[in-house]
């Protein structure tokens, strides 16, 4: 096989300069004959080939006639020698692909694909944000590929870490509006808003409105409900520290669903550790 590609390259070499100048054939009849000439070659030699290897893996199979021990497609069948391989259509099939695939490997071109991304956003690509992310997505669909994360901090349970020191040093920068830290949980109404509404309640009733004083004669007497807060002037702050109330409970719920969270990462760490033969 060596020696036909040799001769087919010295023999394209010859006819090229000769019959092509540059993109143009001087000698089209000659240039056409020469291509038919050569696409017979092509196909006798594809035949011979089809024959040598028949003969080849005849030859071979004579030598394991009987063998129970050793399959005849094994590795090293038809190398008997060791450095000679009879059949090496497989092996150069096998060097053609890796030739041709090995520069458009996937992850090779998600590799690039990240290096270009980085150096075209600089400190916008691969964000603490965009890591958070990448964590809750191999949590959700790979949650088996955080062990070797957790095996090199083999000494956490030594350090001394709670849920309580874990959670500051998690930082869900995407859901900080969703899941606040501590420090963030306030609830103040909006000033501007509740200033106005006691400027107005706290307004004083002209001496001469007798409409308001009909109004106010004719309501009927409020009844007061027992309720765990202050005694209030006004049905007005009753209800803006009901809302606050109800609030600060919303916040909590909150506050107790992120510890939840938490201490179900805690347990799921500590489950997928590998356990120690004792």
């Amino acid at each position: 096989m060596t020696v036909v590609i040799i001769f087919r390259v010295l023999l394209l070499i010859a006819v090229r300069t000769k019959l092509y100048e540059a993109f143009y054939r001087p000698k089209p009849a000659r240039a056409n004959i020469i291509t038919l000439a050569l696409e017979a070659a092509n196909f006798a030699l594809s035949f011979g080939f089809i024959i040598v290897r028949s003969v080849k893996l005849l030859f071979i199979s004579a030598f394991y006639i009987g063998r129970i021990d050793t399959p005849f497609l094994a590795p090293g069948v038809g190398n008997p020698w060791g450095y000679f391989e009879l059949d090496n259509y497989p092996t150069i099939f096998t060097k053609d692909i890796l030739a041709h695939e090995a520069h458009r490997h996937p992850f090779i071109e998600m590799l690039g694909t990240v290096y270009m991304l980085k150096l075209r956003h600089g400190d916008y690509f691969g964000s603490r944000a965009g890591s958070c992310w990448r964590l809750i997505f191999v949590f959700a669909l790979m949650p088996w590929l955080s062990k070797y994360r957790l095996m090199t901090r083999a000494n956490m349970r030594d350090e001394g870490m709670t849920i309580e020191s874990e959670r500051s040093s998690i930082n869900f920068v995407s859901l900080r509006n969703l899941v606040p830290p501590d420090n963030e949980i306030q609830c103040r109404p909006d000033s501007r808003e509740n200033a106005g509404k006691e400027a107005q309640d706290q307004s004083p009733v002209p001496a001469n409105d007798s409409s308001v004083l009909d109004r106010n004669e004719g309501a009927p007497d409020e009844v007061d409900v027992e309720t765990d807060g202050p005694s209030f002037s006004s049905a007005h702050e009753k209800a803006i520290w009901l809302e606050h109330k109800n609030a600060v409970l919303e916040l909590e719920v909150k506050e107790l669903k992120r510890k939840l969270l938490l201490l179900e990462m805690k347990v799921h760490r500590r489950s997928s550790l590998p356990q120690l033969k004792t």
